[in-house]
């Protein structure tokens, strides 16, 4: 049992007790729970601990409640083990795209709702998995070729139209279907010619095994089939270029695999309430780093950040409001909101932001909201939310 009085202990006490949760866990990224900040530990990359800081009991305790084998459902046990097998065939499918490809490395991660209900609930009920495919250039290019910021020269240009050329040639020695480069080359930029790339290799290869539809950012508010993409926020973000649906037979869920040019721990920013804001990054750099058909080293893999267990520790669903718009803040209290509500429903709603800039909308939102939960008076609650 971890003491309260945990600066009391000397040094080397302080580290066998990390050593222990790191041992009693195999993580490569464990979280210590230290008041005030967060110190990971990844793969290669050993930072330097702080023992000075109280440790946090609370988030130990809800620390241990996650990740505590010994706790788990039967059902719980079998839907990690279904939503792991479906990531394994997806890995094994995209990475392909480091045979046919020469300049991109790619990291692939889970994020989401149905990652935390399955860590969260007993009973856990997965509908889809969001997975999130993050590409950056290789390093030796970036270095070699391709200049930062906008102003890309025309001879990157030319150099990433020989890659795609390579690319197309690469696709026929492995079987896959022709990839047209016409459509790409009309592109009037090399970051529009970028994005388009990216979008046909990795629907081509899915294709290959799995049925799928590719939807490009510019279609979102115009597709029929998307007409619930707008109301979760992660789809707005700026960063995002398209999304690959995937509904297959041979899938135990669908799938919706969301292209983005950021890395996938800043696309979080992109998810509106803090509750949702977890992860597992199981392909980095091409390459996958979970032990085949291992599902307790998939859940070991995942990370929560520290909103995560300030809204489990006090209850609350919280929600930044710094980045979004009104617009966009009405439509996730309307559409996104009830649904981790019904799943978590002795949770409070709680908006958070800049109240220099957003403090006037935080308030009346929070006292309608406030409201609305005493009086249970639904319509009047969004006809109030309109008028703000």
């Amino acid at each position: 049992m971890l003491s309260n009085n945990f600066n009391n202990l000397n040094n080397e006490q302080k580290n066998n007790i990390y050593k222990c949760l790191n041992a009693l866990f195999n993580k490569e990224n464990i979280d210590f729970f230290v008041e005030k900040k967060i110190y990971k530990i990844y793969q290669q990359q050993r930072e330097e601990l702080n023992l000075t800081k109280d440790f946090s009991i609370e988030k130990w305790n809800v620390f241990q409640k996650i990740f505590n084998f010994n706790t788990f459902s039967q059902r719980k046990k079998e839907i990690i083990k279904k939503v792991f097998d479906d990531i394994e065939k997806i890995s094994e499918k995209i990475i392909l795209f480091n045979k046919v490809d020469d300049f991109f490395n790619f990291d692939l991660g889970i994020a989401g709702g149905a990652l935390r209900d399955m860590l969260l609930m007993d009973n856990p009920k997965v509908k889809d998995i969001d997975l999130i495919l993050s590409f950056k250039y290789k390093k030796h290019l970036l270095e070699k070729y391709f200049n930062f910021g906008n102003n890309k020269s025309s001879k990157d240009k030319e150099l990433f139209m020989q890659s795609v050329v390579k690319t197309a040639d690469n696709f026929k020695k492995f079987g896959l279907p022709k990839l047209e480069t016409e459509s790409i080359f009309e592109m009037h930029s090399l970051d529009d010619m970028i994005k388009e790339y990216l979008m046909r290799v990795v629907s081509l290869i899915i294709n290959q095994d799995f049925k799928s539809d590719v939807f490009y950012r510019t279609e979102f508010k115009n597709t029929a089939n998307l007409k619930n993409i707008i109301n979760s926020s992660e789809y707005s973000d700026k960063h995002l270029n398209g999304v690959i649906k995937i509904k297959d037979g041979s899938l135990n869920f669908d799938i919706d695999i969301l292209l983005t040019s950021v890395e996938i721990d800043y696309y979080l920013k992109a998810f509106d309430y803090s509750i949702c804001k977890i992860m597992s990054v199981f392909i980095r750099d091409g390459i996958f780093l979970l032990k085949k058909n291992d599902w307790k080293d998939f859940i070991k893999s995942v990370v929560l950040n520290d909103e995560i267990y300030e809204d489990l520790i006090k209850k609350e669903i919280s929600f930044n409001v710094d980045r979004f718009s009104k617009a966009e803040i009405e439509s996730s209290i309307k559409n996104h909101y009830p649904r981790i509500k019904q799943k978590y429903p002795n949770f409070k709603l709680i908006l958070k932001g800049d109240m220099n800039k957003k403090g006037d909308l935080i308030n009346a939102l929070n006292l309608t909201l406030d409201l609305e939960e005493k009086l249970l008076v639904n319509n009047k609650f969004h006809k109030e939310i309109a008028k703000i």
